[in-house]
């Protein structure tokens, strides 16, 4: 708030630890070749990166990629670069990037996080999962939902189901409005692969009974055989 006072002030370089400023009048070409206008690091400290659209994120590629050649060992840069890779699907560069995180800041749950979503995307389910319980083990109570969920759905992928049921049982609440019928079928399906057909009922008779709209006749109809099949309905 204080700079925006001297608009001939213009962002040129940033850190995780401040940011750096020039006169655009003493020193017009460094201004015009390093300007970072439109990018505003203060807000991205307290702000979700992986919430950012694909439109936000494309406004700071090549800028955080500039950054990146000046320091390489930011969290904050390496963390929005590490994003925008697992979005594009180049997850053995995002790779990098977490591992530049986890080397620098060990004790952030941050790197260990991205290279988790990177391993994921390699389908290589079970080294995901590792990095996933590390990124819990430094991530507070209240705030591991997202993350005991992306366990749960490598561990399904890599095929432990109990360990999976576990750690879905701990991010996704039935009974919640705002759960999807996605994550709803999705419990009760790593629940039957775990052993627990019981639990499977429960979360897909509610699924049936209660969150189906009249106009969903596919999930209906899908609902209606899974239940038949565990002898739920047509009088069983």
């Amino acid at each position: 708030e204080l700079i925006q006072r001297f608009p001939e002030y213009v962002m040129v370089f940033f850190d995780d630890e401040g940011a750096l400023y020039v006169n655009q009048h003493d020193y017009p070409a460094l201004a015009q070749q390093y300007t970072l206008e439109g990018i505003d690091p203060f807000e991205l400290v307290d702000k979700n990166a992986e919430a950012m659209t694909q439109e936000q994120m494309e406004a700071w590629r090549v800028k955080v990629a500039r950054l990146l050649t000046l320091y390489p060992d930011g969290l904050l840069t390496n963390r929005l670069a590490a994003v925008a890779l697992n979005r594009e699907g180049a997850y053995d560069r995002a790779l990098r990037h977490a591992e530049t995180i986890i080397r620098n800041f060990p004790e952030s749950p941050l790197g260990y996080r991205l290279k988790g979503d990177a391993l994921k995307g390699l389908a290589l389910f079970d080294e995901a999962a590792v990095y996933y319980t590390r990124a819990l083990k430094r991530t507070e109570r209240g705030i591991r939902s997202d993350l005991y969920k992306q366990l749960g759905l490598v561990s399904q992928q890599g095929g432990h189901y109990a360990k999976a049921y576990r750690a879905l049982k701990r991010t996704i609440d039935i009974f919640s409005p705002t759960t999807s019928h996605e994550d709803l079928y999705t419990l009760g399906s790593v629940a039957l692969l775990a052993g627990r057909p019981e639990d499977a009922k429960l979360v897909w008779k509610y699924l049936y009974d209660v969150r189906i709209a009249p106009d969903e006749t596919t999930w209906a109809e899908k609902l209606k055989q899974d239940l038949t099949r565990l002898g739920v309905l047509e009088g069983n």
